[in-house]
């Protein structure tokens, strides 16, 4: 996801940028969402949708994780 706001490097960005914290936390809502209302869980849908939920959830959680991390560094 490119943001718009910046264009630094993907590694610098994590834990910065609120536009793309928002955006990959949007998405895995959105994503575990129709993962959830899906009829058949062993779809291919279903599965996809699984599959995003878990990538977009990882690095919505890497975003968290490196927000902690420099927040609670430079407080103390």
């Amino acid at each position: 996801m490119n943001c718009q706001r910046c264009s630094d490097w993907f590694i610098k960005k994590l834990g910065r940028c609120h536009a793309c914290m928002f955006q990959t936390g949007l998405l895995f809502f959105l994503s575990a969402a129709s993962w959830y209302y899906l009829d058949k869980p062993n779809s291919v849908e279903a599965i996809a949708a699984m599959f995003f939920a878990v990538a977009s959830g990882s690095l919505f959680l890497l975003h968290i994780l490196v927000w902690l991390v420099r927040h609670l560094t430079n407080k103390s």
